[in-house]
């Protein structure tokens, strides 16, 4: 059986149609009942619990072979407020789950987050902790960089102001981040996921505020007010993908930066499917 938690989230919908037409059965574990029965209109095949990753009543109910922890604490300025709770869902929530996969023989899939790389806050810091207990177990972490199209992501607020107010709202004009589509990310998982060790897809980067201009771009305005508001409690300026004492794969690397019209073309297909 494939166990997915944090699966009722939107990397978990495009996981679950990776596996929409699997041999094996999926099993979504979440803490929402309302997500879960909305997806189980999508789904019906699947099995649903409701659950967290903190908690034991579900490792009765399952046997897994496969088992993908999605579910995070993710929002960095939350965490920042929040700090127990972060470390308790990320780490802990990740040392519970992997133990569980252990016990029963099965792979362990971690989704991470360029954030755990030289950690400058709570979110980052937990997910640095809980990539070092899933490697030292053997099992698989996955780091990416902002991943477009997923629930809360920048682009649906740059949609709602430039709608409301024909206006973005940026926290730092120079501030860059590594940007991947959901599905490519949910197709590196599945495609990496047996291996053991750190993975990190191919992934440009890019200024925020160009991105914000690309949904300008898709949304056919063509003149809009940017406003810059500060940066957030534990916000980087830029990210980085991994870090020795050679060489630093940084977000505001010119090399890679991505064009205008690549970036348009990313969210016609967080929009348009």
């Amino acid at each position: 059986m494939i166990v997915i938690f944090g699966g009722t989230g939107t990397l978990g919908n495009a996981l679950a149609r990776q596996f929409e037409k699997s041999k094996d059965e999926v099993c979504i574990i979440s803490r929402c009942e309302l997500k879960q029965k909305q997806m189980q209109k999508l789904f019906p095949g699947f099995k649903y619990i409701v659950g967290d990753v903190r908690d034991h009543h579900w490792k009765t109910m399952v046997k897994p072979k496969i088992v993908y922890n999605l579910a995070a604490m993710k929002h960095v300025d939350t965490a920042e407020y929040n700090v127990e709770f972060c470390y308790d869902v990320n780490t802990n929530g990740t040392i519970n789950t992997c133990n569980w996969a252990i016990e029963n023989g099965a792979k362990y899939i971690f989704s991470s987050t360029d954030k755990a790389v030289l950690p400058i806050n709570a979110y980052g810091a937990s997910k640095m902790m809980a990539e070092k207990y899933v490697l030292s177990k053997g099992g698989s972490v996955m780091r990416w960089g902002n991943v477009l199209g997923s629930r809360g992501s920048v682009l649906h607020s740059f949609k709602e102001t430039l709608e409301k107010e024909n206006a973005v709202y940026i926290t730092d004009t120079d501030m860059t981040r590594f940007w991947i589509h959901i599905d490519d990310a949910a197709k590196f998982m599945i495609k990496r996921s047996l291996i053991k060790g750190i993975h990190i897809p191919e992934m440009g980067a890019a200024k925020v505020v160009e991105v914000a201009g690309a949904m300008a771009a898709y949304m056919g305005v063509g003149v809009f007010d940017l406003v810059e508001t500060g940066i957030r409690p534990g916000e980087k300026i830029h990210e980085v993908l991994e870090s020795n004492h050679d060489y630093c794969y940084r977000s505001d690397d010119p090399a890679i930066q991505i064009p205008m019209d690549v970036l348009v073309g990313m969210i016609e297909r967080v929009f348009n499917g």
